[in-house]
C-alpha cells in the first residue's frame, strides 16, 4: 500500500477523495451487498464535511446536578457572545456560525451508543463527572476516549482522582483538556473552534471524520472480497475436478457400446428381478386355497349365516346378500390397493437402486451422471383399476326346485 503524505491544509480534500475512491470501488465490485449498505453512510460523513458540521458527543454521570449538566451543555455549544443566536439546549443542537456548525449527541455515560459500521465517532468527546468513577465507568470512558483528536473532562475542582484519571487518558487521545465543572472557562467551546488557534483544527477534525467512515467501510469491504475470493476459490476447484474429469479418455465407439450393453443389461436384470418378485408376492395373497386374501374370503363366506330368497313358479332363487357382497368386495379392494402401494414403495427403492448402479457404469467409463424418476400415478386411475381387479365377476344367485305343488283343484 502506497503511504500518502497529508500536511494540515490537504488532509480534509486527501480524505474525502479516497472517500470517494472507496465507494467507487464498492459500486464497481459488483454484488457485495454487505458493503454497498455503508455507502450511505460514507456519503453523508462526506457530506457533513462539506457543510462544515463539527459533532461532539457529551457523556454525562448519572446522578450530577441537572443545572450543572445544562451549564455544561450550553458552554459547549452556546456562544460566549450574548448577541451571537444560541440554539436551544437539548438532546441535539446545531449552533456556531460559519466557519463551522457544533452539532451536539448527548448520552447518558452509563448507556454509550452502539457503534455502527459505517459510522465514525465524533471527533471531540466531553465527559461530565460529578463524582469518582468506578471500575465500570472508567473502562467506558477510556473505550470511549480511545483515538479521539479532542476531550474535554469536566470533574470537581480539586479532585485528586480528577487529575489520575486525565493523566491515564493523556496516551489515549489528541489532545486532552480538564476543566472545573463548577467554573467554566469564560470563552466557550463553540468560540475557541471559531478563533485561532482551534479554528484551523476544524478542518483536521472533519478529516478525521471522513477518515473513520472511510476506515469502517473499508474494513467491511475487505471482509466481503475475502468471502468472495474464497467463493470463487471453491468454485474454481469445483470447476477444475470437472474440468479433469471431462479431460479423462472417452471411450471409442466400441467402448460407448459395451457401457450401454452393460447399462441395458443391468437394468433389464434389475426389472426382471422385480417383476418375478412382484409375481410371487401377488401369488402368494391370491392363490387358492393358501392364499392370505383367499383365507380372508373363506372365512367370511363360512361366517355367511342366511342367502336372499325369491320365490318363483316352480323354483325358488337364492343368492349372496347385497351388503355382504359390498362389504367383500370393499376388503377385497383395500387388501389390493395395499398389496399394489407396497409393490409402488419397492418400485421406487428400485428406482433409485438402478440409478446408483448405472452412475456407477457411466462414472467408470468418464460418462455424465443419470437421473432416474418414477412418474406419479393418478389416486383417480389407481383406485379405478383396484375396483377393476375386485369386482365380482361371478354369478352370485342360483336356483333350486321349489317344494312338490298339489294338482288338487
Amino acid at each position: 500500500m502506497a503511504l500518502l503524505r497529508i500536511s494540515p491544509p490537504t488532509a480534509l480534500p486527501t480524505s474525502c477523495q479516497l472517500a470517494g475512491d472507496l465507494s467507487r470501488w464498492i459500486k464497481d465490485a459488483g454484488n457485495l451487498p454487505a458493503a454497498q449498505a455503508l455507502l450511505p453512510a460514507l456519503d453523508a460523513a462526506q457530506v457533513e464535511a462539506r457543510e462544515r458540521i463539527l459533532e461532539i458527543e457529551l457523556a454525562c454521570q448519572d446522578g450530577v446536578d441537572p443545572d450543572l449538566v445544562d451549564r455544561f451543555r450550553g458552554w459547549i455549544s452556546v456562544p460566549s457572545d450574548p448577541t451571537a443566536p444560541s440554539p436551544k439546549p437539548g438532546r441535539e443542537a446545531a449552533a456556531g456560525p460559519v466557519p463551522a456548525r457544533l452539532r451536539l449527541r448527548e448520552h447518558p455515560l452509563a448507556e454509550p451508543p452502539v457503534s455502527r459500521a459505517g459510522a465514525a465517532r465524533a471527533p471531540v468527546l466531553a465527559v461530565l463527572l460529578g463524582r469518582p468513577p468506578d471500575e465500570t465507568a472508567r473502562a467506558t470512558v477510556e473505550r470511549l476516549a480511545e483515538d479521539r483528536p479532542v476531550i474535554i473532562l469536566a470533574v470537581p475542582a480539586g479532585a485528586p482522582w480528577a487529575a489520575e484519571l486525565s493523566s491515564a487518558l493523556q496516551p489515549l487521545v489528541w489532545s486532552a483538556e480538564q476543566v472545573d465543572a463548577a467554573a467554566l472557562p469564560a470563552k466557550s467551546l463553540v468560540d475557541r473552534f471559531h478563533t485561532p488557534p482551534w479554528d484551523a483544527t476544524v478542518d483536521l477534525l472533519r478529516a478525521y471524520v471522513v477518515a473513520g467512515a472511510s476506515e469502517s467501510v473499508a474494513s467491511v469491504f475487505g471482509m466481503a472480497l475475502e468471502q468472495e475470493l474464497r467463493a470463487l476459490k471453491a468454485k474454481r476447484m469445483l470447476a477444475q475436478q470437472k474440468a479433469a474429469k471431462l479431460q479423462q479418455v472417452r471411450p471409442g465407439p466400441a467402448g460407448a457400446g459395451e457401457t450401454v450393453s452393460e447399462i441395458r443389461s443391468l437394468i433389464q436384470r434389475q426389472l426382471g428381478e422385480f417383476e418375478r418378485g412382484a409375481v410371487d408376492r401377488l401369488a402368494a395373497q391370491l392363490t387358492a386355497p393358501s392364499g392370505a386374501i383367499w383365507a380372508e374370503v373363506d372365512a367370511a363366506v363360512a361366517g355367511l349365516s342366511f342367502l336372499d330368497e325369491e320365490k318363483r313358479a316352480k323354483t325358488r332363487a337364492l343368492g349372496v346378500p347385497k351388503a355382504f357382497e359390498d362389504d367383500l368386495l370393499r376388503i377385497l379392494r383395500e387388501k389390493i390397493s395395499a398389496h399394489c402401494i407396497g409393490d409402488l414403495v419397492a418400485l421406487k427403492d428400485l428406482y433409485r437402486i438402478v440409478s446408483a448402479e448405472v452412475d456407477r457404469v457411466l462414472d467408470a467409463a468418464g460418462g455424465p451422471p443419470s437421473s432416474f424418476s418414477l412418474a406419479t400415478c393418478p389416486t383417480r386411475s389407481s383406485s379405478a383399476c383396484s375396483r377393476e381387479a375386485s369386482r365380482s365377476s361371478g354369478a352370485t344367485r342360483a336356483s333350486c326346485p321349489g317344494p312338490a305343488s298339489s294338482n288338487t283343484s
